[in-house]
C-alpha cells in the first residue's frame, strides 16, 4: 500500500517513474510476482489515477470529493437519514429543499455572512507574510513571479484563470503565492474567496 500511494502523490512525472521503478525492485515486489504483474497493469494508464498526470481542473482535490460532498448534502439535508419516501416525494423533495438549501447557501455566501472561506484565507496570509511589492515581479497584467520561501526560485502565478506553477498551485488549489499577489496588489478578495468556495474549503 505505501509503495503504491508514493506513486499515486507523485508530484511530477519524473518522480512518478522513480518511485515506480523502486516499487517493481522491491522486496515485496520480488516476492509477490502477483503484486508485480498488478503493478506494472496499472501503471500503463497511470493518467488515470497518477497526480502528476491531473492538470489545474482539479482544484486541488484528487479524490472525488464534489460527488461525496453531494451524496452526503443530499442524505442529511434533502432525505434528514430517512429512506421512508417513494419516488414522487424524492423528486419532489430534490427540486424543493434541496433549492432552497443551495439558495440560502449563496445568499449568506454573497453577503459576506459565510466565514468558513474566509479561515483559509487568514491562514494563508500569515504563510505570505515573507511576500511585498519589492520581491513580487508584476510581468503582465494577470502573470506575476513570486519568489518562492524555500529556495531561490521564482514561480510563475496566472491569476486570470487561478495557477501557480508551485507544488500546490499547479494543481489549482490556492495557494500563499498567489495570496501575497492579493496582499501586495489590493486585488480584489471577491475573486479569491469565490475560487476558496468552489475548491470546496466552505
Amino acid at each position: 500500500m505505501q509503495e503504491f500511494q508514493s506513486i499515486v502523490r507523485s508530484s511530477s512525472g519524473e518522480q512518478a517513474e522513480l518511485t515506480y521503478k523502486e516499487a517493481c525492485d522491491s522486496p515485496t515486489s520480488k516476492k509477490y510476482g502477483n503484486w508485480r504483474t498488478y503493478l506494472q497493469s496499472h501503471w500503463e494508464r497511470r493518467e488515470l489515477w497518477c497526480i502528476a498526470g491531473k492538470g489545474a481542473e482539479m482544484c486541488g482535490n484528487h479524490t472525488n470529493k464534489y460527488a461525496k460532498t453531494t451524496v452526503r448534502l443530499h442524505k442529511d439535508t434533502v432525505l434528514s437519514r430517512c429512506k421512508a419516501y417513494n419516488v414522487t416525494a424524492l423528486v419532489d423533495f430534490t427540486c424543493t429543499v434541496m433549492e432552497k438549501y443551495y439558495v440560502r447557501r449563496l445568499r449568506s455566501f454573497a453577503n459576506s455572512r459565510e466565514v468558513a472561506p474566509r479561515l483559509p484565507l487568514q491562514a494563508l496570509l500569515k504563510k505570505a507574510e515573507y511576500l511585498n511589492t519589492d520581491n513580487i515581479t508584476r510581468v503582465t497584467t494577470f502573470m506575476y513571479l513570486v519568489p518562492s520561501e524555500r529556495s531561490d526560485g521564482k514561480y510563475e502565478v496566472d491569476i486570470s484563470v487561478g495557477i501557480s506553477m508551485c507544488e500546490a498551485g499547479k494543481h489549482g488549489k490556492f495557494c500563499k503565492h498567489q495570496v501575497g499577489i492579493l496582499k501586495c496588489f489590493s486585488l480584489p478578495p471577491q475573486r479569491y474567496l469565490g475560487l476558496l468556495l468552489k475548491q470546496g474549503t466552505g
